[in-house]
């Protein structure tokens, strides 16, 4: 495939996350240029936030991509509950912080359900989301 509109370049990737078990943004790059469409992480990035994909762990607890059921967003609320009670490992919080231990990786999947349920406080809170020191890189 030459030059494949954003529209086709995004049923793809849904079609792909689908029908095959994909983990990584990688692991999608690869199997897109397969078919023939190259693209950059960035662009497979934006993709997946846009069409609403998620990363959760399957029965072996590894990373897969899922396509959120229906085309519609759900709840925000009912999205970060779910992303908490997949990759939240414990939440403490004192005065106007609250941290959130997460497992590897997970971060940046909890810190985005926590932006889109746009919530306002009362007052400022600050939310710190890291992995234990136990973990090394």
């Amino acid at each position: 495939m030459q030059d494949v509109s954003k529209p086709e370049r995004q049923r793809l990737i849904v079609s792909l996350i689908a029908s095959r078990p994909i983990g990584t943004q990688h692991e999608l790059q690869t199997a897109l240029a397969g078919l023939g469409c190259e693209v950059t992480q960035a662009t497979i990035s934006r993709d997946l936030r846009e069409l609403g994909i998620q990363k959760i762990r399957d029965p072996l607890g590894q990373p897969r991509f899922t396509v959120a059921a229906g085309t519609r967003r759900g709840d925000p609320r009912e999205a970060l509950a779910s992303v908490l009670g997949q990759f939240a490992r414990r939440a403490i919080a004192t005065q106007n912080l609250v941290v959130i231990r997460c497992d590897l990786g997970t971060a940046p999947a909890v810190a985005r359900a926590l932006d889109r349920t746009e919530i306002q406080p009362l007052d400022k809170y600050s939310v710190m989301i890291y992995r234990p020191a136990t973990w090394r890189i």
